[in-house]
Parts: structure tokens; C-alpha cells; sequence
């Protein structure tokens, strides 16, 4: 296999590139260098994470892990 890393410049060369990659049953994936996103997303890290979708950190805590069978009952 081979991997390659493409930056395309012009939004037009992609259009034409995108279409002849599927005929070729060429495996793809987009990824965005858009700068506002990749600054978003380093203070993003740099904030530690985004847990505002959590609420309350112990009530999901609660919520999410409930009681389960442990893998070992008997140690203690």
C-alpha cells in the first residue's frame, strides 16, 4: 500500500481530482487545514478538551457507569 499527502490549492483541481480517484477505486479521506480550523482546534487541546456536552461532570459520571459485574469479585 501506499499513503500519499496531497495540498491542492485550487478548489477546482480538487473537483477534477475527486472524480478520477473514485474511477480508480482510490480510497480517500479529506482532511481540513482550513487555519481557523486548525486554531480552534489547538486551543481546543490546549483548553484540555471540550466537556461542555457532559453537564455536570459527576451526574454523568453516575450515569454512565453503572453498576456492572467485576471481573474479579472475590479479590479484594
Amino acid at each position: 500500500m501506499i499513503e500519499l499527502n496531497l495540498k491542492i490549492q485550487n478548489p477546482e483541481d480538487l473537483q477534477i481530482l475527486l472524480p478520477l480517484l473514485n474511477r480508480l477505486g482510490v480510497s480517500w479521506t479529506r482532511v481540513s487545514e482550513e487555519p481557523k480550523e486548525v486554531d480552534r482546534l489547538k486551543e481546543l487541546i490546549a483548553r484540555g478538551g471540550d466537556t461542555s456536552y457532559v453537564g455536570d461532570p459527576a451526574t454523568w459520571q453516575r450515569e454512565v457507569r453503572e453498576d456492572r459485574p467485576l471481573p474479579y469479585p472475590d479479590a479484594e
